[in-house]
């Protein structure tokens, strides 16, 4: 899993990206998207740090979780 900041867009969306592992030990991404982590710099906060922190992610029982306190 990935999380990467566009520094070229003014409102620094996160994306998360999600592999899984195939045979050979080949990487194959399964999720891309801009959506799923609230921006840092929202436009409706005009440039200001939202202040959320980047949630934290765990597998359980084979199913991926994030943990956020946002609601």
């Amino acid at each position: 899993m990935i999380v990467e900041m566009d520094l070229e867009d003014e409102t620094r969306p996160l994306r998360l990206q999600i592999f899984l592992t195939q045979p050979g030990h080949k990487l194959k991404r399964v999720v891309s998207s801009t959506k799923l982590i609230e921006s840092e710099y929202p436009k409706d906060k005009k440039g200001q740090h939202r202040r959320n922190t980047i949630p934290d992610f765990l597998i359980e029982e084979g199913s991926l979780k994030m943990l956020t306190d946002n609601q």
